[in-house]
């Protein structure tokens, strides 16, 4: 993974010690993959009630 490093508005390099953390994305499903999967989930429910292989 690249280092990344500051630098003033000279350019000059900012001292070493000084550390940058990238943000850490969340792990698990968000909120967009959780209403797909129940959209999806609602249209099988719902095709498969139309063709009767709930009777």
């Amino acid at each position: 993974m690249a280092r990344i490093r500051e630098t003033d508005v000279s350019g000059a390099h900012l001292p070493s010690d000084i550390q940058i953390e990238l943000p850490r994305r969340a792990r698990g499903l968000s909120w967009g993959a959780i209403i797909a999967i129940a959209i999806v989930a609602a249209a099988l429910a719902a095709f498969a009630y139309n063709r009767g292989l709930f009777a």
